[in-house]
């Protein structure tokens, strides 16, 4: 049996022949001398059990929504990831957008949402101050992991496990209210900008994951234990709340998405206002 030469991304042989294949030990790619300049061929991670997965809330893109009163350790400031699998069906208006989950309030830097923003749909990160889109524009009718790390001055954004884009931040602190599910919450009485189409293993943490534990959590379309450790996953102990949508304690029925987080003391669960746990599409 043959094995690959070694090398660091730092220690790439500075006279290569043509054809010559290594294995970057630090970033664990390999990658091959075409005669003019290295080609990389990145690794797609430990691949991990997936977790049995067939249910998802989906809302209209109305009035449905699913929503959880007061806990301040849910409505993370920084530093802050959100982990969700979405399949939008409609795009929204131009102007418009159609919101994965929002918390804190309708001021300058106190808000936080993830959202799929105009009719390019391209998910967004924004605060009330800021916002940062994608570079890539997700299609309807199909499931995406998405995800968003927020620190002090800094977002990145990534789909299906890559990173995106990456930009600034404006955060200040506010007021803990409700963190809702499926639209953009602007005050104790407004809501607006409801996603169309299915949100499921919704998550939350209060640390930033790095680019190889998004890249897990993906698992190459198949998603994973969140509460246990894995691969290139390490933040089971950060994770704060944890929806099914349907494949929690909830087992799809009743109007209660359980929050199934177990390294947490406070069980954090969501009162679907409209909407409904599904079996269609398919979930991922």
């Amino acid at each position: 049996m043959s094995t690959f030469s070694t090398c660091t991304s730092s220690t790439r042989p500075a006279s290569p022949a043509n054809g010559d294949v290594l294995f970057e030990t630090d970033t664990k790619n390999v990658i091959l001398w075409d005669g003019s300049n290295w080609r990389g061929y990145n690794n797609d991670g430990v691949s991990v059990p997936p977790i049995s997965n067939t249910r998802s809330l989906f809302v209209d893109g109305t009035d449905d929504h699913a929503e959880v009163t007061g806990s301040a350790e849910i409505q993370i400031s920084y530093p802050l990831t959100i982990s969700a699998w979405i399949y939008p069906t409609l795009n929204a208006a131009t102007g418009n957008s159609r919101t994965i989950i929002s918390w804190g309030s309708a001021l300058a830097g106190q808000g936080r949402f993830l959202q799929l923003v105009d009719s390019s749909n391209k998910l967004g990160f924004g605060t009330y101050q800021s916002q940062l889109t994608s570079s890539n524009a997700l299609s309807l009718n199909n499931w995406y992991h998405v995800a968003a790390t927020v620190t002090t001055g800094s977002t990145k954004l990534y789909v299906n496990g890559s990173l995106d884009t990456t930009g600034s931040n404006t955060l200040n602190s506010f007021t803990y209210t409700k963190t809702h599910v499926g639209e953009l919450y602007y005050s104790s009485t407004t809501a607006a900008r409801h996603f169309a189409g299915n949100i499921d293993e919704l998550a939350l943490y209060n640390s930033v994951l790095t680019d190889a534990e998004i890249a897990q959590v993906y698992n190459s379309g198949n998603p994973i234990d969140l509460n246990s450790n894995a691969g290139s996953y390490s933040s089971a102990s950060n994770l704060k709340a944890w929806w099914r949508m349907g494949d929690g304690t909830e087992a799809g029925a009743g109007s209660t998405i359980y929050d199934m987080s177990t390294n947490d003391s406070n069980s954090d669960d969501l009162t679907i206002i409209q909407g409904s746990m599904t079996t269609s599409p398919t979930a991922p």
